[in-house]
């Protein structure tokens, strides 16, 4: 019976060394004031390293808690935070700039930890960190709360450099951000429980090699004779895979998804039932090359806010731009469009890479600026995504040259660039502003293999009053162009066309002047194949007029850009600015000319002078002012672009608020009528604005 219980007392106390904890108590609160480290509770971010000294922790073994002190009573939160634990041969910071790097930690806690004011708040780990004794602890801190407390300081100590630490409101703070943080002379006062060393020990170090888009390989240091069980799962699993047994000190693990995110593990069976901890490494496949040509993507199935999978975003400004937007009103079709904003430096868009070589591959995209103010947008190609540097515009489109606000087809061949041996290049797009913040947009991309003649590029249309010449590039040598009116059903079809080498041009004969026209090129491939420009259009000019009477009862629809009935002009740009057609009187009908202020001059279309001499010429029309007196003048002008200074009066006429006709008689303009003359009218007065109706010439 003693014997028995002899044995039993001796194993209880095996039991009990075994799984022993010391706890250190690190720091002795003499510092004159308590700090804001591992985190300054008023923001909703921050982020700390600490160093510990090995002569201040003397124990060696797993580090299985920690605990810091906070000392306002009023505190009772819980942060969301991360704790990280590394051993550096340094004793303090010298500057921010010895702020381990990321990579040199180990992710000990991920989770929530209660912190309550005037007491020790304990994180217990979720994985034991193993401290051998020989360098210095150093322990990292990430909270990522979003929310803050009003008060709250922790118990510290002072020493000269032992912390780094950071704060901010408006995003996460991670470790290597800590470069530019804070060098401070205390340490907060920790408390860690360690654990006795256990005889089995964890491999040494784990490495990754050979990441296929579904496969990988591991490697860690041998040990002679023993077992090891491995097992894995994807980041966002919570369980992992059962373990399986290998006694090599490498494995490939196959059948993984490309383009996400794995943890691998592996521990070491010593035999007598015991067991290493775990140790632990994550890795990414890369995304499978593209094999199916036609690649097309419109970016309806995207999320907004990031870039599609297997893209990368380049932006040396850390913002998420381009992304992808669901502004409808910046997409080409449907929903979504890539959208992108930079500073005076590109930001990259890249797209995946494909199994074909690039200099057999096109692309195709259509692109607008958000307004006159946008940069220089380019497509090319990135030899290397670390160095922007190798970046290679192949085609760059500037505000000016895409020309308004809307979407234009563009289309660029990569044969012919000289692909380095080594590199793999990936096509990209970059943006980058001119000084103004502004935005700009892609949709609709197919990328394929360059086709044996090229869609036409670089359309350019020079509108006269009865003709119009469409100019192109392309590496066709067949072309039909289609073109209508606004009024016409079917296109008019031409394939008469003129070339030279590369460049193309037609001439459209007997339009109608002032008339809007639809028209897009194809060009004709082998085996009758065809590829056609963007649908775009042009307005002829306006023919001069050169028969009288002409009237105008203001009854039409007002052009787009000025407000004024077609073929007129003013010299305010905008289209509610100066002079517009208007509904809120009339003579009869429902709409008259409006005219406002003094710093406008309102123009007739343009007159033929050889037919119609101005001397002949009369203006009679009905005009009524406002509530305020106002005055106006019919007169000429010599020159549209400088209307105020060449204005020349020829009549005045006080407007009273009733309509009333009024006759401009022009016998006494004796000048030589030229090209640039032009009838315009005029208003004079403090608030001066009218109406005019029933213009007859």
């Amino acid at each position: 019976m003693k014997k028995s219980l002899l044995l039993m007392l001796m194993a209880l106390l095996m039991s009990v060394s075994t799984w022993s904890q010391t706890e250190v108590t690190i720091g002795s609160n003499n510092y004159s004031e308590n700090q804001d480290v591992p985190h300054n509770l008023f923001y909703l971010y921050g982020a700390s390293q600490t160093i510990y000294l090995s002569s201040e922790i003397t124990s060696t073994g797993y580090i299985s808690a920690i605990s810091f002190r906070n000392t306002d009573a009023t505190v009772s939160t819980t942060r969301s935070i991360k704790v990280y634990m590394a051993t550096t041969s340094l004793s303090s910071f010298a500057s921010r700039q010895d702020a381990l790097p990321a990579n040199d930690f180990t992710l000990v806690y991920d989770g929530t930890w209660s912190v309550v004011g005037g007491q020790w708040s304990q994180i217990t780990l979720d994985t034991p960190f193993q401290y051998e004794g020989t360098n210095n602890l150093v322990i990292g801190i990430e909270d990522y709360t979003n929310s803050y407390h009003a008060a709250g300081t922790w118990q510290s100590t002072s020493g000269t450099g032992r912390s780094l630490s950071d704060s901010y409101d408006y995003s996460p703070i991670v470790l290597s951000d800590l470069t530019v943080s804070t060098v401070n002379n205390f340490y907060p006062d920790v408390k860690l429980s360690i654990s006795a060393q256990a005889p089995c020990t964890r491999v040494a170090s784990l490495t990754s090699s050979n990441i296929t888009s579904s496969s990988a390989t591991f490697s860690w240091p041998e040990r002679n004779g023993a077992t090891f069980y491995y097992s894995y799962k994807k980041a966002s699993a919570n369980s992992w895979s059962n373990d399986e047994s290998t006694s090599d000190a490498n494995v490939t693990i196959e059948n993984l998804d490309a383009n996400t995110t794995y943890k691998f593990r592996v521990k070491v069976d010593c035999g007598n039932n015991e067991q290493s901890l775990y140790r632990e490494i994550s890795f990414t496949t890369p995304c499978e090359s593209i094999t199916n040509l036609p690649w097309v993507r419109n970016f309806e199935d995207n999320t907004s806010g990031s870039l599609p999978n297997c893209w990368n975003v380049i932006n040396p400004y850390a913002t998420s731009y381009p992304q992808v937007t669901s502004m409808q009103y910046y997409a080409h079709g449907g929903q979504n469009s890539i959208e992108f904003r930079a500073g005076s430096n590109n930001s990259f868009a890249v797209l995946p890479a494909f199994e074909t070589r690039l200099d057999s591959l096109q692309i195709s995209f259509y692109t607008r600026r958000e307004d006159g103010l946008s940069g220089i947008f380019s497509v090319g190609y990135i030899k290397d995504i670390a160095d922007t540097t190798t970046f290679v515009a192949m085609q760059s489109i500037t505000a000016a040259d895409i020309g308004d606000n809307d979407y234009h087809l563009y289309e660029v061949s990569f044969s012919g660039i000289t692909i380095e041996e080594g590199t793999l290049p990936r096509i990209a797009f970059a943006y980058r502003s001119t000084g103004s913040n502004r935005y700009w947009f892609v949709d609709d991309v197919t990328v394929n293999t360059v086709q044996e003649c090229s869609r036409p590029g670089q359309i350019a249309v020079t509108p006269a009053s009865t003709s119009a010449t469409i100019n192109w590039t392309s590496t066709g040598e067949d072309f039909v162009v289609h073109y209508k009116s606004s009024t016409d059903e079917e296109y008019t079809i031409i394939s008469e066309v003129t070339s030279s080498e590369n460049n193309h041009s037609v001439t459209l004969s007997d339009l109608t002047p002032a008339t809007e026209y639809t028209y897009y090129v194809s060009v004709i491939c082998s085996e009758g194949d065809s590829l056609h420009s963007e649908v775009s259009t042009f307005v002829t000019e306006c023919a001069a007029l050169t028969t009288v009477p002409h009237t105008w009862g203001f009854e039409e629809s007002a052009d787009s850009d000025t407000g004024l009935p077609p073929c007129w002009a003013k010299t305010l740009n905008s289209f509610y600015s100066g002079a517009y057609l208007s509904e809120n009187a009339a003579v009869d009908g429902y709409q008259s000319l409006y005219m406002t202020g003094t710093s406008n001059i309102t123009i007739l279309p343009v007159i033929d002078w050889e037919t119609l001499p101005i001397s002949t010429l009369q203006l009679r029309f009905q005009a009524k002012r406002g509530s305020d007196a106002t005055n106006l003048e019919v007169g000429v002008i010599t020159d549209i672009n400088n209307a105020a200074t060449s204005f020349v009066s020829l009549a005045s006429f006080n407007l009273s608020s009733s309509f009333e006709e009024k006759t401009a008689m022009f016998s006494s303009y004796t000048t030589e009528a030229s090209t640039g003359t032009r009838i315009a009218l005029r208003l004079t007065g403090d608030y001066p604005y009218c109406y005019v109706d029933n213009m007859v010439l």
